[in-house]
């Protein structure tokens, strides 16, 4: 669902939402979600300064046959629930004739992250595996936070676009700083 509005021509507020229902079959049974996910947007167009959007949202991914069962070298765990993904966005655009630059700050926030635990027993390794795939944990919550930037131009047939993406203040949500957040969406 989603709705727009134009407050004037220059202002429009986007607002929307998702319901998601999972129901488990067979050892699933128990992995049941119901989630709500609400996004919101807010964008300013001026022909002079260019566009300026301001965006916040939510996400659920549930974990994926791997994750709850198993692979070949990893288990699953049926317990594992779904990651809760948090996005913040402040981006800016211009463009001038065959000219476009994008720029903007992003802060991202997962809850249940699911990662790999290496801590499994010695029989499991006997076996071929090298890990679990389990959830974090709700109280922990790994952030990112980042600056990007876009530049486009077009020349006759052929186009250019470099993009640069820059990490800071990012950590695992136990303190521990991280070079990027690594996310399967």
């Amino acid at each position: 669902m989603q709705a727009d509005y134009s407050f004037t021509k220059n202002l429009t507020i986007s607002g929307g939402a998702r319901w998601d229902n999972f129901f488990g079959k067979g050892i699933l049974t128990q992995q049941n979600y119901t989630e709500f996910n609400p996004r919101v947007s807010l964008v300013y167009f001026n022909k002079l300064v260019g566009t300026f959007k301001l965006l916040a949202g939510s996400a659920t991914r549930i974990p994926n046959g791997f994750e709850t069962l198993s692979s070949v070298s990893i288990l699953g765990n049926p317990s594992n629930i779904p990651e809760r993904i948090r996005t913040y966005q402040l981006q800016w655009i211009k463009t001038w004739n065959r000219i476009r630059v994008e720029s903007g700050f992003f802060r991202s926030e997962v809850r249940d992250r699911i990662e790999t635990n290496a801590d499994i027993s010695e029989m499991l390794k006997e076996q071929g595996f090298i890990g679990q795939f389990v959830n974090v944990g709700s109280n922990v919550i790994q952030i990112n936070n980042g600056m990007d930037l876009s530049f486009y131009i077009a020349l006759n047939k052929t186009n250019f676009n470099v993009n640069v993406t820059q990490y800071f203040g990012s950590d695992n949500g136990f303190g521990v700083p991280i070079f990027y957040m690594p996310t399967t969406m």
